[in-house]
C-alpha cells in the first residue's frame, strides 16, 4: 500500500490515532527534507496545512503511563523509543499499525497487531 492510499483511507473516515510525538516527528521530517533541498519552505507549509485538516487524533496516553513501557518494547524489539511509542499506542488501543518501517511492522505482527506496510 502506498502513502496516498493511507491518506485516502483517513479522508474516507478511517480513524487515525498516533502518539503525541507524531506532530514533532512529522515536522522534523519535513524540516529535514527542506534543509536537504528536497522540498521548499512553501512545500513544508502546505504539507503542514494539509495535515492540520486531517482527522488524526493524537494520543497522549495519560491512562497508560507506565514508566519504561516504551523502553521495554524498544529493548525487546530493537526499536527506538520513538518507534516503540507507536507500537505501545497501537497495542493499547488494539489498533492497526500503518508503517514504512520494517522492524516496527515485524514487532507489531509479533504482538498480534494488524499491520499494513506502506512504501
Amino acid at each position: 500500500m502506498n502513502a496516498d492510499a493511507v491518506l485516502d483511507r483517513i479522508v474516507a473516515g478511517d480513524e487515525a490515532v498516533a502518539p503525541d510525538i507524531f506532530r514533532l516527528e512529522i515536522q522534523n521530517l519535513l524540516l529535514s527534507a527542506e534543509r536537504n533541498g528536497r522540498i521548499t519552505t512553501a512545500d513544508v507549509d502546505e504539507a503542514l496545512a494539509r495535515l492540520r485538516d486531517l482527522p488524526i487524533h493524537l494520543d497522549p496516553n495519560p491512562s497508560r503511563f507506565l514508566p519504561g513501557s516504551e523502553s521495554y518494547l524498544a529493548r525487546a524489539y530493537d526499536l527506538t523509543t520513538y518507534d516503540a511509542a507507536y507500537l505501545a499506542c497501537a497495542e493499547d488501543l488494539g489498533a492497526e499499525i500503518v508503517t514504512a518501517d520494517g522492524p516496527l511492522a515485524d514487532a507489531a505482527r509479533d504482538l498480534g497487531l494488524t499491520c499494513t506496510e506502506i512504501f
